[in-house]
């Protein structure tokens, strides 16, 4: 027969996999947030740009 795990390393484990998803889904977020920002910002950038000439 099998022994059965130790609750303390099952309960470890669970913990340290949803904290390991939690930093990586973060992660994601701010990359796309940065990557959103870096776009707006150009497209900011250009249409001062333009505006600076129009007048």
């Amino acid at each position: 027969c099998a022994v059965a795990p130790n609750a303390m390393t099952v309960l470890l484990a669970v913990v340290g996999s949803i904290l390991l998803m939690g930093i990586v889904l973060l992660a994601l977020w701010k990359l796309v947030i940065t990557i959103h920002d870096r776009r707006e910002f150009a497209r900011f950038q250009s249409a001062r740009s333009r505006a600076r000439y129009e007048m």
